[in-house]
């Protein structure tokens, strides 16, 4: 089984799942109008993309976490970043990583895509496709409260 991370704002739980955010905004691995999930390998890293996102008061916010389980059964696409090209894990993402992202949830291939983090070099996060036929195999575990340590929040 492997397990990844979701957080979103408590609001968002009861969607966190329907990959709405992504097809309304876009994301490093999705166009505009594709929907997914983002998930990390590590709770801590799923934090640090929050972190990156939103303003230093928005941390104060009220937040939730998921603990999602694979099953060993369901295959894992992954994208190797060093077949990427540089510019990839600059600010928003690139057309190629978008490309990448989109591509693949078209293709229906698998339900889970492993994406290198562009955040920390050597971890990885996990794109889900809610349209997938496999996605339900996937457990959904929260949410549960999450708090960003206050100390976070200082200027």
């Amino acid at each position: 089984m492997t397990n990844v991370f979701r957080i979103v704002r408590e609001d968002h739980k009861d969607s966190a799942f329907s990959g709405m955010g992504a097809k309304m905004f876009g994301g490093r691995w999705n166009v505009a109008g594709t929907a997914m999930v983002y998930t990390s390998g590590t709770l801590s890293l799923a934090a640090y993309e929050i972190m990156v996102h939103v303003d230093r008061s928005e941390l104060a916010d009220s937040y939730v976490s998921f603990c999602v389980q694979i099953p060993k059964t369901l295959p894992i696409e992954s994208v190797d970043a060093r077949v990427l090209q540089p510019g990839w894990d600059s600010g928003f993402g690139s057309p190629e990583s978008q490309k990448i992202g989109s591509d693949w949830v078209k293709a229906g291939t698998s339900a889970i895509l492993r994406v290198p983090s562009a955040l920390i070099d050597g971890e990885y996060n996990f794109l889900l496709n809610p349209a997938h036929k496999l996605f339900g195999r996937i457990a959904i575990n929260g949410p549960h409260a999450f708090k960003f340590d206050a100390r976070l929040m200082q200027p």
